[in-house]
């Protein structure tokens, strides 16, 4: 049956064979394109490594490398990865928490640019391991063996950065190792697992990419009710110091993130693979240059910068802004961890998803629903006093289930580019999170320019004020980031650049709608994403 995939008819049985057959071999091509060129690539990688105990490995038989898309192993290494994910991304996605105890601690309230540089410290940790990709993706794909190696140094200066940055007092040496260093480690350990992801799940990467960034949603959802606790009882230094203990410990796990095909000390540049002729003689292999011209594509990238944009605000603010209300830390935690908790299903779900939906309609949905959510749910909050808890978790909740699964959909955004070429996806992967990174640093200035400048102590809230010893010591940053006015502006920019970018996904499903039309009347059949 392969073999009769992979070989084109002749002329002659090309005009006998009926509509409804042609279908039947076009699909089975669609199906079969993935296995054969990760069968095909290992082959090539294959003979860039030095023999064993005198048999040269060009000769191993591909059979027995692990299966790709299950297994034990492939679980295995879905398990591991999800706890990397739990931590690297959990703190940042939680970091709500220290910002609104960082505001009312009067060692960092109090200095200069505090309020530009404390917001600063989350959205530039991840930001970060989002931007790192497009730098470290060719190199992983360059020297494969450097995979592992990277991973422990990343471990390392995860830790050291939480660990530094529990004995410091001032807000740009927190900047320093909790936003910069962490983010740093983090980038080392994020950016292998993905390239290894890419190895082990081909028709199921949407499902795998789901799972793992689920693991971002678990570390937001435990995090943030334990940390006010924690932080009331030992200290911000104290806290931080246990924080890094525990990262230490559970890292360990990357141990079971391993590659599945053979790595080699470098890998050469990409090699034409006999098969590709063989596998698409109607249909011309997917090109290392098509994605610089796919409309679909380019959509995205620019659809998921707009997102990025927005995405991070309500995660960083809202402990701030339910403080703001007059809720309780541990209330104030509460409206984090229904949001990264309402995001683990979606992660999963739209990963799924966008195995067998367009991710542009799926993306279009999610967007604009953030959008009205944005405006209705946190816009009530924000002028209804008898709703605020109630209306906040609800915004939680509905924020955390639309926007979460964004990154999930990249996958899908990818597929139709460079579904038969692990490296260049893994690459591609890298711009897409580079561009949602741009997107997350810059939202922190954006932001800070849009509290209202004139708010002051002297026109404070007297729900803010009341019972309190020292305004400026516990409530002046919170004052000073604009009750009332400043996070009304939060809410329509937010709002705005999630409809932006449900617009761009719209305008995406219908670029992809032309592109599948123009395939099926060139003849070109199989799934929506192998056009």
């Amino acid at each position: 049956m392969e073999l009769a995939i992979q070989t084109p008819l002749p002329p002659s049985s090309d005009e006998a064979v009926s509509p409804l057959n042609r279908s039947r071999i076009n699909d089975l091509r669609a199906e079969s394109q993935d296995e054969i060129a990760l069968q095909d690539l290992s082959r090539v990688l294959d003979s860039d490594i030095e023999p064993e105990n005198g048999e040269p490995q060009s000769d191993r038989n591909v059979s027995s490398l692990a299966p790709v898309d299950g297994g034990f192993q492939a679980w295995s290494f879905l398990a591991g990865a999800f706890v990397v994910q739990t931590f690297i991304w959990g703190i940042p996605n939680s970091f709500g928490v220290f910002l609104n105890s960082y505001m009312q601690d009067a060692r960092f309230a109090t200095q200069p640019q505090a309020r530009t540089i404390l917001p600063l410290i989350g959205t530039l940790s991840s930001g970060i391991m989002y931007c790192s990709g497009v730098v470290l993706y060719p190199i992983l794909a360059r020297y494969p063996r450097s995979r592992k190696g990277m991973m422990w140094s990343g471990a390392f200066l995860s830790w050291l950065g939480l660990f530094l940055a529990s004995f410091v007092t001032k807000v740009t040496y927190l900047l320093l190792f909790q936003g910069i260093v962490f983010g740093i480690g983090g980038s080392l350990l994020y950016a292998p697992s993905t390239s290894y992801m890419m190895e082990w799940f081909v028709r199921r990467r949407g499902l795998a990419s789901g799972i793992i960034n689920a693991g971002t949603s678990v570390g937001g959802l435990a995090l943030p009710p334990t940390l006010p606790k924690l932080i009331e009882k030992i200290g911000l230094s104290m806290t931080l110091r246990c924080l890094s203990l525990v990262f230490a410990i559970t890292i360990l796990v990357q141990s079971w993130l391993k590659p599945r095909l053979p790595e080699s000390a470098s890998r050469t540049a990409p090699q034409t693979r006999e098969s590709d002729h063989q596998i698409t003689s109607e249909r011309p292999i997917n090109s290392r240059s098509k994605w610089l011209t796919n409309a679909p594509f380019q959509l995205a990238l620019i659809a998921t910068t707009v997102q990025g944009l927005a995405y991070f605000l309500p995660v960083l603010y809202l402990p701030s802004f339910a403080s703001s209300l007059g809720l309780s830390p541990s209330s104030a935690s509460l409206s984090v961890a229904f949001l990264n908790g309402s995001s683990i299903l979606s992660r999963v779900a739209l990963g799924v998803l966008s195995d067998k939906v367009s991710p542009f309609t799926l993306g279009m949905l999610c967007a604009l629903g953030t959008a009205l959510a944005t405006f209705v749910l946190w816009g009530v909050v924000a002028v209804q006093a008898a709703s605020h808890f109630s209306g906040l978790l609800a915004f939680g909740v509905a924020y955390g289930a639309l926007t979460g699964g964004w990154t999930s959909l990249m996958p899908g955004f990818i597929r139709p580019v460079a579904a038969d070429d692990p490296q260049l996806a893994t690459n591609l992967m890298g711009i897409l999170y580079a561009l949602r990174g741009v997107g997350n640093i810059l939202s922190t200035p954006i932001s800070s320019s849009l509290f209202d400048s004139s708010s002051s102590i002297s026109s404070a809230s007297p729900s803010i004020t009341s019972g309190v010893a020292s305004l400026g010591s516990k409530y002046q940053v919170l004052e000073a980031l604009g009750s009332g006015g400043g996070y009304e502006k939060m809410i329509i920019y937010v709002g705005s650049c999630f409809a932006g970018a449900g617009v761009l996904a719209g305008m995406g499903a219908l670029a992809e709608k032309t592109s599948q039309s123009r395939a099926g009347a060139d003849g070109r059949g199989g799934r929506w994403w192998s056009r």
